[in-house]
């Protein structure tokens, strides 16, 4: 595959999103297959070394913010749907024409020519038959609700992680400068001559100090894994949508 075959089956897969990104996009793969040209590669080594155009295309997609590729989606549904109504009238309106002039031939009177354009109309592939576009499209009320549910159930699991190891957090900060505190307080008993109740506080306070550089190590692991969930979730959500925008 050439450079060009290549964009223009990349700019295609990206149908929806705006100019300027789709164009930002390109350039960044236009200058990669340059480098290998300039590197000794042929037009189509280098090509086969950026990926196909489905992976190029997923990728774009998947760095692309999700409201715009839900934007996208909705567009994309649309005009799906416009396609699939425009088809069905012509081809509602070319069987009619095609009965008149059967018609017209048995009752003896001169048979209208019908069109060629009518009579062969160029079949469009798509990954979807037009009847599975319509039914997707009119269980949008249904499934689209469903999935936003689901979506927000799986934040609401991640947010009630988060609140607990935010209120973990809270606390053992709370035993530390609560154990530091103590500590003053306990040596100036102990000045002020009040020695068993100064090294008592003094003991619950080296306890709290130490419990809270305990759980120091595990709270920061607990706050990277869910840093690394939160974007596991986001990342899963987006593939989601790019996997569906790709068989509508």
């Amino acid at each position: 595959m050439n450079k060009k075959d290549f964009l223009d089956e990349v700019r295609t897969r990206l149908a929806g999103l705006s100019e300027n990104d789709i164009q930002n996009a390109l350039d960044f793969y236009v200058e990669a297959i340059d480098d290998h040209i300039d590197d000794g590669m042929t037009e189509d080594q280098a090509v086969s070394a950026v990926g196909t155009p489905e992976e190029v295309a997923e990728k774009i997609l998947m760095d692309t913010p999700l409201p715009t590729l839900i934007k996208t989606q909705a567009q994309a549904m649309s005009q799906k749907q416009a396609n699939t109504t425009d088809q069905t009238a012509q081809a509602n309106q070319t069987a009619q024409t095609y009965q008149s002039a059967q018609t017209g031939g048995m009752s003896g009177n001169p048979t209208p020519a019908i069109p060629a354009q009518a009579m062969a109309q160029p079949v469009k592939k798509t990954k979807l038959s037009p009847l599975a576009i319509v039914l997707i499209i009119l269980g949008a009320p249904v499934w689209l609700p469903l999935t936003i549910a689901l979506g927000a159930v799986a934040l609401a699991i991640v947010m009630a992680i988060f609140a607990l190891i935010l209120a973990v957090v809270v606390a053992v900060l709370g035993a530390a400068i609560g154990g530091v505190v103590a500590i003053f307080a306990s040596l100036v008993a102990i000045v002020m001559g009040e020695g068993v109740h100064g090294l008592v506080q003094l003991a619950a306070a080296l306890i709290l100090v130490g419990l809270a550089l305990l759980l120091f190590i595990p709270l920061k692991a607990g706050f990277i894994w869910l840093i690394e969930l939160a974007g596991r979730f986001a990342g899963w959500v987006k593939f989601k949508f790019v996997s569906r925008r790709n068989k509508i």
